[in-house]
């Protein structure tokens, strides 16, 4: 069978026609279907929720315009949009209505398209809304270019067709039926801030034509292209990096350890999406206006179980830093031994008979000798000591600890308050506390101190200071109640 080389674009449906017979079935439910877990045999039944594209396909699925003056898929036949004589496109400058009704960019006229922005996001529609707006176009199945014939409306309509997945009964009443895959939008977005700001040739988005369009929009007018009898001058915008900036910028992304072993090239969606979102703030903090990020990551996996990754070396340790570990867990047991049973006989101080054994062993407390190793993973979480890093291109020994504690503003402060406080601190030694019956892994780190080596800037920037070191009668935290943070060394402060 012969292929086309080009994409189905708008009749798709005839390849959803199998997928669509499916859903039907699951919808009505298969029969017999054996489940080994209780022994019976039950009847399955299935739901499409939505799909996730990107945006063209999101055109073809949906029935949706997506390009020329009505593309928003929510603005619909109300979408503000302009056609730009240089380069011939269209612009869409309606966006600032989803932003909260005080945020300062609705009053900024100059910056976008010299209006005050006070309108409100519309609804979106809901599927049977949609459905009664496109039950009757005409749509005419494996033409040249899938255009609908609706009489009046030229290219200016919403909608092109009737999508074949309101042939499911039920799609008409899903709230949400088609997304778009931002990871995806991110990764386009972010090549190409990072492709504009070290102007790579052949992907930046910044030009001549570019600037035309801001000047025919009445938005950065002091941007004007000189006009020589040779050549076009364009003055440097604010976005524009000089030579020595761009060699800051990437010296930034040189000089950083990360968790893994990372580089800049053939970056996947999540690395973009790491990439924007946390090192290229950092990165431009010292070469542009107002940056807005975080030093330090934390990641989003809370610690759990635990296993050794290193070699293990066991040593007779301190025996006040031991103590420390040791109340440090019976402080924390309820988290870190959710299988001991606190017995009410006692609790309310009568005989221990109901003490589970490792209630019991815990009391007794660890041994003196005690296994160290230099890295640990924690529910799929490397954690390193500092010594460890200190050798190796990646930062593994960066911990975040959120407690609840006691607050006070000052030593005369007689009205403290107990709230969440966030900690910083970096791992020294990893111990496995052994109790005989168990092992319970302890990190002694040194945590920078809250009041004179923490602060967050104007900028949004948390910076720690890792030579102010606080805390010191409290150095132990448990494995499992961490997160990992890493640190960059902030272009600003460089000295």
């Amino acid at each position: 069978m012969a292929m086309h080389a080009t994409k189905p674009g708008n009749n798709i449906e005839v390849y959803l026609e199998p997928l669509i017979d499916y859903l039907k079935s699951l919808w009505d439910g298969i029969r017999g279907v054996y489940d080994a877990h209780i022994g019976e045999y039950f009847t399955l039944k299935g739901v499409l929720l939505w799909t996730i594209n990107d945006f063209p396909t999101y055109g073809s699925l949906s029935g949706c315009v997506v390009k020329g003056y009505k593309a928003c898929p929510i603005c619909g036949d109300d979408t503000p949009s302009q056609r730009l004589k240089n380069g011939h496109k269209i612009c869409y400058t309606g966006h600032r209505k989803w932003l909260p009704i005080n945020h300062p960019y609705r009053r900024q006229r100059a910056a976008f398209d010299r209006k005050l922005e006070y309108g409100t996001p519309p609804e979106p529609l809901t599927g049977e809304e949609v459905l009664h707006m496109v039950e009757d176009i005409n749509y005419i199945q494996g033409s040249k270019n899938g255009e609908n014939v609706r009489e009046n409306d030229g290219d200016k309509v919403c909608w092109k067709k009737k999508s074949k997945f309101f042939d499911l009964k039920y799609l008409k009443y899903l709230h949400v039926r088609h997304v778009l895959d931002v990871v995806h939008i991110e990764k386009n977005v972010c090549n190409s801030i990072i492709s504009t700001l070290l102007e790579i040739p052949g992907k930046n988005k910044d030009g001549i034509v570019t600037w035309l369009y801001l000047l025919n929009m009445g938005v950065k007018t002091d941007l004007q292209p000189e006009y020589g009898e040779r050549c076009t001058r364009l003055p440097p915008g604010p976005w524009n990096l000089s030579k020595a900036e761009k060699r800051a910028v990437c010296n930034s992304f040189y000089g950083i350890k990360v968790p893994e072993d990372s580089r800049l090239l053939g970056l996947k969606s999540h690395d973009c999406h790491t990439l924007k979102q946390q090192l290229l703030p950092m990165a431009i903090r010292s070469v542009l206006e107002k940056p807005a990020s975080i030093v330090r990551v934390p990641s989003s996996q809370k610690m759990g179980v635990s296993k050794p990754l290193s070699g293990c070396t066991v040593s007779l340790v301190d025996r006040n830093l031991l103590n420390q570990a040791h109340l440090f867990v019976l402080e924390n047991t309820e988290e870190v031994l959710p299988y001991i049973e606190y017995v009410e006989s006692e609790l309310n101080g009568e005989e221990n008979n109901g003490v589970s054994e490792n209630l019991k062993w815990l009391a007794a407390g660890p041994s003196m000798a005690v296994p160290s190793y230099m890295s640990y993973l924690v529910n799929g979480v490397k954690l390193n000591t500092k010594a460890q890093d200190d050798v190796r291109t990646v930062q593994n020994s960066g911990v975040y600890l959120l407690a609840h504690t006691m607050q006070v503003a000052s030593a005369k402060d007689k009205n403290p308050i107990v709230s969440n406080m966030g900690f910083y601190g970096v791992i020294q030694e990893i111990w496995d506390l052994d109790y005989q019956k168990f092992r319970i892994p302890v990190l002694r780190c040194n945590w920078i101190d809250n009041t004179s080596g923490l602060i967050v800037d104007e900028l949004g920037f948390t910076l720690v200071d890792p030579s102010k070191i606080g805390h010191r009668n409290d150095q132990f935290v448990m494995a499992s109640q961490v997160k990992q943070v890493f640190y960059v060394d902030d272009p600003m402060h460089r000295g």
